[in-house]
């Protein structure tokens, strides 16, 4: 017999609302039983006390006057009464005086009582009681009342309680199967397409959702769930095609193997590569492709414990279209599943035969090349030695002779001058200036030179002590001018005393020289961080500036923006700071404005990032040697 558990839902919700329908009438039959059994009884009770009662009011007479047939006569109307079986009188002697019906009862108990009472057993109701006169006793009534009626009343209420429930159980199986489709057939909807889901792997079906409560939320989140999975299917779907797109467009080789390393699926770029098909790479065979020089870096795989790393070896692995061994990237992949355990690899092979063959020429390549720096460095160093040289007998040749034209003139104009007309004084004059020109050119000249094969020293300079100092040193130049310094904060930088101070000095001499004509000039030189994160330092003026249309060849040798009537110099000073500024890793660049005055700026590779603060400083003959001080 098949068991309540592996029923039916249909038959389960059938027997569970059949179950529930009998289990209510039968209480309630029950208790209508109940309750009409106790009615019965009370009734009966009331019954025979009632008949007791008139027939104690009848058996007076009789019990006084001792005529025992009239007692009997009074008892013969008890016929109407079905309900009394036998009434039994007895006189104060506790003798039988009269009855009716079955034998008398001759318990003394009943005859002896002083109060009227009722026993009331299983199938019998019996009522004793005295017969009174003004509470004088003359004798006991014994009434007893037969209970078949209740019997048959139970009887009756058995018949109409299987009745209705035989009723019942009809209607409500009719019902049941009615109202468990109601419930039991969206659930089943739902169990029959899972199981087609199961069977077909099908996602694309769905249950029809036909209302709103329990069963209908359920049926909606059940086909949100069946378009997520199918979302997710197509997603997947989708990434194993662009995976195989993926794979065909490598250029590698791509393998997959079971936690041991061994091949047990087709792998179709590792036979097209190396020719082995299914039966010769399957399981470790595929170690048979790969050179028996390289297998040892490999073979540890096998039997060794495996992190989470990936792991790359560089091997030569047999190509059946090239008949040869290539170079090769072996690389490995572990997959761990949830519980930390290695479940599989999967790995690719890339060909580097060509780059390793493009490497082993590079290398002799760098070996040539090297052996060509190094002629070539030897020849250089005989290049610097020789222009070293030139440079000595350029300072040397040319500078004599022009300081014997300036000595020379200058006895001339010493000696001679009254004897000369003034056009020779004029040519005089012009000679001496032009050599002392000659001679600063050949000096900036050897300083330009000297400043690619000078050997930097580095050393923390705080600028503005050198700025100080460099003010002092330009006072000759300033004279009886008024000029104004305002030296905002500056940082400390990391360079060549030397050179750092030339860079200065030129900047500031600059400034000086093309801002003669404006009084009073005003000099800045200050810093602030760029949006590149430099630290740049600028020295502004207010002088006669120059146009941007030539800025590019501000830092050029011998290029000028000024005509050298207006103002003196040869054209080096500025290509000199573009050098050093450029070999202590820094650069250099001008903004200016025709009659509004020029800017440079400078930045250097090292510098302190802390501005150290330096106040404003207003330059006149005295102000500026007491600072220097």
């Amino acid at each position: 017999m098949t068991s309540f558990r592996n029923l039916s839902l249909t038959w389960k919700l059938t027997a569970v609302i059949m179950l529930t329908t009998w289990v209510g009438l039968l209480i309630s039959c029950a208790g209508f039983i109940a309750y009409e059994s106790l009615t019965f009884r009370e009734n009966a009770t009331r019954q025979v006390e009632t008949v007791a009662n008139i027939l104690s009011e009848n058996l007076v007479a009789p019990l006084i006057f001792k005529v025992p047939s009239d007692a009997e006569e009074a008892l013969r109307a008890l016929r109407k009464e079905k309900s009394i079986d036998s009434a039994h009188i007895y006189d104060r002697s506790n003798n039988l005086f009269a009855s009716y019906g079955v034998d008398a009862i001759t318990a003394p108990d009943f005859r002896n009582t002083d109060a009227p009472q009722t026993i009331l057993k299983a199938t019998t109701l019996t009522y004793v009681g005295p017969i009174t006169l003004n509470s004088e006793r003359l004798g006991t009534m014994v009434l007893v009342s037969d209970l078949h009626g209740l019997r048959d009343r139970f009887r009756l209420y058995g018949i109409i309680v299987i009745g209705v429930l035989t009723i019942a159980a009809g209607f409500s199986f009719i019902c049941s199967r009615s109202l468990q489709a109601k419930i039991s057939d969206p659930i089943l909807s739902l169990s029959k397409v899972a199981r087609l889901i199961s069977t077909t792997r099908n996602f694309d079906v769905r249950v029809a959702v036909d209302s709103q409560d329990e069963l209908g939320q359920m049926t909606v989140a059940f086909n949100n769930m069946l378009d997520t999975i199918s979302a997710q299917n197509q997603t997947l779907k989708d990434n194993g095609k662009r995976y195989k797109s993926l794979v065909s467009a490598m250029t590698a080789m791509v393998w997959t193997s079971d936690s041991e390393l061994n091949f047990f699926a087709p792998q179709e770029t590792w036979t097209l590569f190396t020719g082995q098909d299914e039966p010769q790479f399957r399981g470790h065979g595929w170690l048979n492709a790969i050179h028996p020089v390289d297998r040892p870096q490999i073979e540890p795989l096998l039997h060794d414990g495996v992190d989470h790393h990936v792991k790359q070896f560089e091997i030569r692995l047999w190509n059946e279209p090239a008949m040869d061994w290539r170079w090769s990237i072996f690389r490995a992949v572990p997959i761990f599943d949830d519980e930390n355990h290695l479940k599989e690899w999967v790995g690719t092979v890339t060909d580097v035969h060509e780059r390793r063959r493009a490497e082993e020429e590079i290398k002799i390549m760098n070996v040539e090349l090297e052996n060509r720096v190094s002629e070539r460095t030897a020849q250089l160093t005989a290049t610097n030695q020789e222009l070293e040289a030139f440079t000595y007998s350029v300072s040397h040749d040319l500078r004599s002779p022009l300081r014997h034209i300036v000595a020379f003139g200058e006895i001339l104009q010493e000696e001679y001058s009254a004897q000369l007309e003034p056009a020779a004084k004029d040519y005089l004059i012009r000679m001496m200036r032009d050599a002392r020109n000659m001679k600063q050119l050949v000096d900036d000249l050897l300083n330009l030179a000297k400043i690619g094969a000078h050997e930097l020293i580095r050393e923390k300079i705080v600028l503005p002590d050198l700025i100080k100092d460099i003010i002092f040193d330009l006072q000759p130049e300033i004279g009886a001018r008024v000029v104004h310094w305002q030296v905002q904060p500056l940082p400390a930088i990391d360079g060549d005393p030397g050179l750092i101070r030339q860079v200065f000095t030129n900047l500031l001499s600059n400034s000086l020289k093309y801002s003669r004509r404006v009084n009073p000039t005003v000099i800045e030189i200050g810093s602030f961080q760029s949006d590149l994160g430099e630290r740049v330092i600028f020295v502004k003026d207010n002088g006669v500036g120059f146009s941007m249309d030539h800025v590019d060849r501000l830092f050029r040798v011998f290029n000028r923006l000024h005509k050298a009537a207006d103002f003196e110099g040869t054209g080096v000073g500025l290509a000199t700071v573009h050098r050093i500024v450029t070999r202590h890793g820094g650069r250099i660049w001008a903004r200016a404005e025709v009659g509004k005055g020029a800017t440079f700026f400078v930045t250097f590779a090292q510098v302190d990032s802390s501005p150290k603060v330096e106040g404003a400083i207003i330059a006149n003959p005295n102000l500026v040697e007491a600072q220097a001080k």
